[in-house]
């Protein structure tokens, strides 16, 4: 498979949502969220980043019909990846891995 090497692969450890609110900054930036999300350090208990998410949107400006999913391009429009990909590995990999593939499609 000749394309194998042009894949990169974005997956969420644990969730999406994480990554969303990992650079709770952008966040604010992106929806006009009156707080400040704060994600735990670990996933203690189920649903725990999908809430977080919504009570930030919650407190935003923003109605929100799907949970704030709708506003994903602007909220990484607004993130600081690199501080984002400090916090969360699987943020970090994606990141690297996605930068990687530029630059050998660029020299390709």
């Amino acid at each position: 498979m000749a394309f194998l090497d042009k894949l990169v692969f974005a997956i969420p450890d644990p969730h999406i949502e994480k990554w969303f609110l990992n650079n709770p900054k952008g966040f604010n930036r992106a929806l006009g969220s009156g707080v400040l999300p704060v994600l735990p350090p670990y996933k203690c208990e189920k649903g725990i980043y999908k809430k977080v998410m919504k009570d930030a949107m919650l407190s935003s400006e923003i109605d929100s019909q799907f949970g704030g999913y709708e506003y994903g391009e602007q909220i990484v429009e607004e993130m600081d990846l690199y501080e984002a990909g400090k916090t969360d590995s699987s943020l970090k990999h994606f990141l690297e891995d996605i930068g990687n593939a530029l630059k050998r499609l660029k020299y390709a």
